[in-house]
């Protein structure tokens, strides 16, 4: 196939990059000129050609900086990462519509390869192309036999799984970048691309793999995956492929029941893999290596033991070590307990891999709390985990593991203080926060074990100014101090002027507000709605503290009641009396019951004013995401109101709680004013932002 001249002149004098051509590079001086130069000779001229030295030992970087072309972009730090983390940073920086990779050892020799390709791709909106390798070895070349065809994203999937498109690596294909920005290689180990690119079909929408052939794989040399020796990193890389493989597997069948049939990659897996890790096992250092990773692993190898069942070392050593009564069986169906046990191992694997081959080891943070679902505390979890995940692991503990909506930079596991893997959590972590209510009334005796052991390094977040001493009473009946414990973190001024007042001023008490993600914000698209409406955001439950009963009063009282109605979205359920109330009031056909929603900006960025009349705060997120929405609030001077609000700007204040007239008198003529002044909101939160909370947390945490 070859293309048009239109095409050619078209492409040539536009001087925009439409593809990027990604390259790591470790210690390939006898090869990377070839490389380079079969790109140069393409007749396709918008590209650039991006590569990453990965710490190369020879003269591979001299080589590069050899060839004079402005298409050629080299970086390098001399620092040993590995491909995985070389292609992620590299992605990151490509301007190309469409993103390709080659490997530093292979090279290109059809000069229409990019022509014939990007043109097909331009033209009929494909997500990815796949093309065959052509592999050389001692100076023949072989085409691989492929499946050809136009695919869905999930058939695609199904076909590269089960090696239908030849090799798993990245190269030889083009991909969209609005595909794949937000999928990343492993870094860790080898084998790295496998999980990328499946999960890169698996976002598709259309696929196809042509019977185009330009891709050159060099077969017999040595590299990463045909090393001169077996090492226990090469183990390693196979235990963690197969854990990704099967992670991804579970998540694509628990979001669109859609199930991906395992049985060809078993069947390689088990031909390309296992003959590795036999002959490492040989040597008294791999048995002792695979003997503690199947001990760590034993729950999901006994799941999937279809794989290993013939590996008499695995077999041995179960019945040597492990009474296999006592090991759970998992079923297909229980997706859950699968799920769960496979994230608890992606953890493992990841510090396994710090223990074994890095020679800095990220810090552990853990989060304690109830759940990770519908409530403002939750989302100010969330913001903490995702705030200093570049520097933590993330590890949340949690009360209940099955109330969970909230996207999550982290780990979760169920609050065991019988489970070793929590106890080597709670060991490791550097630091340990606590967002867990506590009743004074009854025991916590997992927040005990943590303050019994761990209290250097235990941070309490205190919350609102009225019953603090549920957070903090308990804490002084385990300990006997408060000065024992690393910090306690007050969200407002307001709260921590409550805390002093009671038990006098300490030197481990800080400020911080909670934070906000303006840019999330920002990107949210606001609702259509054919009515205007007031909203309140809250839990729907909590009548007294959130004063649903004070909003329902005044609200009856407007005069613009017919004109605008009042939506209720939060987690919980009205209590019946303030559902027989609306009834009574004759207000029902006014009153919108959203329950929660997932999507709160748009319903804030889209409602006249946010209303919350609580009895009581420490620092509403409700009212800061509000004026991040550019809308303002209607509330009472409690928590950190005070420190925001700037009455008659960016929102209104209630004097008095019992008088709902006054109350309803505010409300219409905030309706009145029919204008809201969206950017003196959105500024007056700026110091809320999540950048500048980092900066805080990290001075806290120093």
């Amino acid at each position: 196939m070859y293309i048009t001249s239109n095409f050619a002149r078209k492409q040539s004098n536009s001087g925009k990059i439409l593809l990027s051509i990604i390259i790591p590079c470790f210690n390939s001086e006898n090869y990377i000129e070839k490389c380079i130069n079969s790109i140069l000779k393409q007749r396709f001229r918008n590209y650039e050609i991006l590569i990453y030295d990965d710490g190369s030992t020879d003269n591979s970087i001299e080589r590069i900086q050899k060839i004079k072309s402005s298409n050629v972009h080299l970086y390098f730090d001399g620092k040993n990462l590995g491909q995985g983390k070389r292609r992620n940073q590299l992605i990151k920086k490509a301007k190309g519509k469409y993103i390709t990779f080659l490997d530093s050892d292979d090279y290109y020799f059809n000069d229409l390869f990019f022509y014939e390709i990007i043109k097909i791709m331009r033209c009929n909106k494909y997500d990815v192309i796949i093309t065959p390798y052509t592999r050389e070895k001692e100076g023949k070349l072989v085409r691989d036999k492929i499946i050809f065809g136009e695919f869905s994203g999930f058939e695609a999937g199904q076909h590269y799984i089960s090696r239908n498109f030849g090799t798993h690596a990245p190269g030889a294909k083009i991909y969209r970048k609005d595909v794949i920005k937000n999928i990343k290689f492993s870094e860790n180990g080898f084998s790295q691309d496998v999980t990328f690119v499946f999960n890169s079909l698996l976002s598709s929408k259309k696929v196809l793999s042509l019977d185009i052939h330009g891709y050159i794989y060099r077969n017999d040399n040595v590299s990463c995956w045909r090393p001169a020796e077996i090492t226990k990193r090469h183990v390693y890389s196979s235990l963690r492929l197969v854990v990704e493989v099967f992670y991804d597997i579970l998540a694509e069948y628990s979001s669109k029941k859609n199930v991906i049939n395992t049985d060809e990659f078993i069947q390689i897996y088990r031909k390309e893999h296992l003959p590795r890790i036999k002959k490492f096992i040989e040597k008294k250092e791999g048995k002792e290596t695979l003997y503690e990773l199947l001990y760590l692993f034993n729950d999901f190898f006994y799941w999937i033991n279809f794989i290993f069942f013939d590996f008499e070392i695995y077999r041995d050593y179960f019945k040597k070590n492990k009474d296999q009564s006592n090991i759970k069986k998992i079923s297909n169906n229980d997706q859950n307990y699968v799920t769960k046990k496979i994230s608890d191992i992606k953890f493992l694997l990841e510090k396994i891999y710090d223990e074994n081959f890095k020679n800095t080891i990220k810090d552990i943070i853990v989060i304690y709390l109830s759940h990770l679902h519908g409530g403002g505390l939750e989302r100010v979890a969330i913001l903490l985990g995702k705030t200093l995940s570049d520097k933590y692991n993330i590890i949340y503990i949690l009360d209940d593991i099955d109330k969970i909506s909230y996207n999550h930079c982290g780990y979760v596991y169920k609050a065991d203080i019988f489970d070793p893997q929590i106890l080597y959590i709670l060991r490791k972590a550097i630091y340990i926060f606590d967002f867990k209510y506590k009743d004074i009334r009854r025991e916590h005796p997992f927040l005990l074990y943590i303050l019994n052991n761990y209290a250097y390094k235990y941070i309490s977040t205190v919350h609102n100014t009225k019953t603090f001493y549920n957070y903090v009473d308990k804490i002084y009946e385990y300990i006997g101090s408060l000065a024992k414990i690393f910090k306690i973190i007050c969200v407002s001024k307001a709260v921590r002027e409550s805390l002093e007042s009671k038990y006098d001023k300490l030197s481990n008490i800080s400020v911080l507000y909670n934070p906000i993600d303006i840019h999330e914000i920002r990107e949210c698209p606001s609702i259509k709605s054919n009515r205007k409406f007031i909203l309140f955001s809250g839990r729907l439950s909590a009548t007294e503290q959130k004063g649903i009963d004070i909003a329902i009063e005044a609200y009856a009282r407007t005069k613009c009641k017919n004109e605008v109605d009042l939506y209720f979205c939060g987690d919980g359920e009205m209590e019946q009396s303030i559902l027989d109330r609306i009834k009574y009031l004759d207000i029902y056909s006014n009153i919108k019951i959203m329950g929660y929603k997932k999507n709160i900006f748009s319903y804030m960025k889209s409602a006249e004013f946010v209303f919350a009349p609580s009895r009581w705060e420490g620092f509403s997120m409700t009212l800061i995401e509000s004026l991040a929405c550019g809308t303002p609030v209607l509330t009472t001077k409690v928590g950190g109101a005070e420190e925001v609000i700037v009455n008659g700007k960016n929102g209104y204040f209630i004097n008095d709680i019992n008088n709902f007239d006054d109350i309803s008198n505010i409300i219409d003529n905030i309706i009145n004013k029919k204008k809201k002044d969206v950017y003196y909101c959105i500024n007056s939160v700026g110091k809320f932002d999540i950048l500048q909370y980092k900066k805080k947390v990290l001075k806290i945490l120093k």
